[in-house]
């Protein structure tokens, strides 16, 4: 019996982590610094989770056992968030290996264990028999010895422990590299505290027990249906928070606000810079950023400049939809980051409408189009009245702004052609 009661206590402690960590049943852990419910605990360990954060990022930061350990950031609307959440991540991988190591030595030593199991359980019963054990005996220590092989198995019955390492490993560094992708892609904006631990908390999400085990699942279910695990079917979420715009010249990255002044980093070579850039915002939008926008305001040819449709397209934006100040044709820290975010994953159908007023006015009311389209047709003396869409009617609209019943109206706009509706066009032809 001790033999027994000794070989279970060194398979029990075998589930024990470093440290005391119970990784069998917590992986890397659920919280970025460590398990405490009590809340004033776990806020002095945040801060000094953050601090160490901080320092290991060559940002100001106090750790003291004495003294608040916090970092020298503003609590919010400071971008020095994003280098924070930058060395968290790399912390995070840093457990997240040994977590994956220590599965995979798991996982090999099934094996071993349950043949030592054996090979002890049939010394035993030999030095047993050799001694005239009793038959009772003999069978108690038969029973003790499957009760362990029993406990072995259970022990490493979870769905971790009997897929195979490379599925697990590959699983968790494909969403780890997909995660940190999507936030360069993104250009995600953290200028906050509670920005940062949302980040930080989703990417150690991917490598926690209950999520490495219901992306096996997602990848098996999915994959045999043809379907493609994405945010939507899957608890991956892609990291969001806002965005930010990177230097135009491989200079530092910068994060626009109402409330923070944009200054030009001196670095960046001006030829790097958009052509016909106006602003300090302008000056600092990359070249791809620009293309959403003007895919956005209907040019169904983007340039890599400033020209007149991209102007007349976002004084069309600034007129119809842009709520937050005076109207131009130019971005500046207020315009700018709102017509970004309304162009993102936003293009505008070019087949159907020719400027953003038109989108504007059509793209979303197809009845409102027909009617527009129906009044044209009227005040042009037309007799077709299957015409419903506003490239259908091209040649009208041109013919109407040369009549004489407009003469005397000025229809230009820079960068918008005759026949394309205008704001002025629309409010004298609608009925």
């Amino acid at each position: 019996m001790r033999l027994f009661l000794s070989v279970f206590a060194g398979l029990f402690l075998v589930s024990c982590g470093p440290a005391g960590t119970n990784y069998l049943a917590e992986g890397i852990g659920a919280n970025l610094a460590t398990s405490e419910t009590d809340i004033a605990t776990t806020s002095n360990l945040q801060n000094k989770y953050f601090a160490y954060l901080c320092q290991q990022a060559g940002l100001p930061a106090n750790v003291s056992s004495y003294a608040s350990s916090t970092c020298h950031l503003h609590p919010i609307d400071d971008p020095k968030w994003l280098i924070v959440v930058a060395q968290g991540m790399n912390d995070i991988d840093r457990r997240c290996d040994a977590y994956l190591q220590w599965l995979d030595n798991q996982k090999r030593s099934k094996g071993p264990i349950q043949s030592q199991i054996g090979s002890i359980r049939a010394a035993t019963t030999g030095i047993m028999g050799v001694a005239d054990a009793s038959a009772t005996a003999l069978t108690v220590a038969g029973l003790a010895f499957d009760l362990i092989s029993k406990s072995v198995e259970n022990y490493h019955s979870r769905l971790l422990l009997e897929v195979e390492s490379s599925t697990v490993n590959s699983i968790v560094l494909n969403l780890r590299r997909k995660f940190r992708a999507d936030f360069r892609k993104n250009q995600i904006r953290v200028t906050n505290r509670p920005q940062a631990e949302f980040v930080l908390r989703s990417y150690l999400r991917l490598c926690l027990p209950f999520a490495i085990e219901a992306n096996i699942n997602n990848y098996s279910t999915l994959g045999s249906s043809g379907i493609a695990p994405t945010p939507e079917n899957s608890i991956n979420w892609s990291p969001q928070s806002g965005l930010t715009i990177g230097s135009a010249g491989g200079g530092q990255e910068r994060t626009f606000s109402a409330r923070t002044p944009v200054t030009i980093d001196p670095t960046i070579p001006k030829d790097s810079q958009i052509g016909g850039a106006a602003t300090p915002w302008e000056k600092q939008l990359q070249k791809e950023e620009l293309t959403k926008i003007q895919q956005f305001l209907c040019i169904s040819s983007p340039a890599n400049n400033f020209g007149d449709k991209t102007r007349a397209g976002i004084l069309l934006w600034s007129q119809n939809s842009f709520r937050g100040g005076d109207i131009s044709s130019e971005l500046n820290i207020k315009r700018g980051p709102a017509i970004l975010g309304a162009a993102k994953d936003n293009t505008c159908n070019t087949a159907n409408y020719k400027n953003y007023y038109e989108r504007f006015r059509f793209a979303n009311d197809a009845a409102a189009e027909a009617t527009f389209v129906q009044s044209v047709l009227k005040k042009s003396g037309s007799s077709d009245t299957s015409k419903t869409r506003v490239n259908e009617i091209r040649e009208l609209i041109t013919a109407l702004k040369d009549s004489d019943e407009f003469k005397d109206v000025d229809f230009s706009i820079s960068g918008v052609s005759k026949d394309e509706v205008t704001p002025v066009f629309y409010s004298l032809v609608s009925d």
